[in-house]
C-alpha cells in the first residue's frame, strides 16, 4: 500500500512523558485543564445565584471579649451539630475552640435553637443532617466531595446524597459573608 500523495504527514512522534519537560506540553495550557478533584466550597458559584432573603434569626450574641470570629462561626456550628445528635455539651465544644469565656453555654445553645427552630418552622424537614457526605461527579468529569454543613430533608424526598448533591452543588460554594 501507498500512502496517497493529498494525506497530511503525521507529525514526528517525540515522547516526553519521562522527560523534565513533561509537564509543557503543546497539547493544553495550565488554563485549560481542570482539577479533578474539588471541594463544594471551592465550587465558584454560579453568576445567577442570589441571596434570596435574609432572615433574622434574633437579637446579636452577646460577645463578652475580642473574638476570633473563625473560631466562634467553628464553635457555633459545634454546638449546633452537638444539640441535633442529642449530646448537649456545649460547655465541652466552647471550651476546645477556646471561646468558654467569649460567650456563655445559653448564648450559644439559645442562638443555635433559634436557627433550628427557623428551620423546622419553614422546611417541616423529615431529618437535619449535619456535614452531611456528598460524592458527585460534574459533567465536566471533576469529582465533587466533601460535606454540606447542614442539609435538610424535606417531606415527600428521597434520602439519596447523589439526589441532594445534584439539586445544590449547582449552585456553587459560599454566596459571601455578611459582616453585621
Amino acid at each position: 500500500m501507498q500512502a496517497d500523495a493529498t494525506e497530511p504527514a503525521l507529525p514526528k512522534h517525540t515522547p516526553n512523558w519521562l522527560t523534565a519537560h513533561a509537564t509543557h506540553t503543546t497539547h493544553t495550557t495550565a488554563a485549560e485543564k481542570l482539577q479533578l478533584r474539588v471541594s463544594p466550597s471551592a465550587i465558584v458559584p454560579s453568576e445567577t445565584a442570589r441571596i434570596g432573603e435574609v432572615i433574622t434569626l434574633g437579637e446579636r450574641l452577646p460577645i463578652e471579649a475580642n473574638v476570633n470570629r473563625y473560631e466562634l462561626g467553628t464553635a457555633l456550628h459545634a454546638v449546633i451539630g452537638t444539640l441535633l445528635s442529642v449530646q448537649h455539651d456545649t460547655a465541652r465544644v466552647l471550651r476546645d475552640h477556646g471561646m468558654e469565656k467569649t460567650l456563655s453555654i445559653a448564648a450559644a445553645e439559645e442562638s443555635a435553637n433559634r436557627l433550628l427552630a427557623v428551620i423546622n418552622a419553614r422546611f417541616a424537614p423529615i431529618k437535619i443532617h449535619m456535614e452531611y457526605p456528598i460524592h458527585y461527579t460534574n459533567d465536566n468529569g471533576q469529582i465533587i466531595a466533601g460535606w454540606i454543613d447542614c442539609c435538610q430533608r424535606p417531606p415527600g424526598s428521597c434520602d439519596r446524597s447523589q439526589s441532594i448533591a445534584a439539586r445544590a452543588l449547582p449552585l456553587g460554594g459560599a454566596l459571601g459573608f455578611q459582616d453585621n
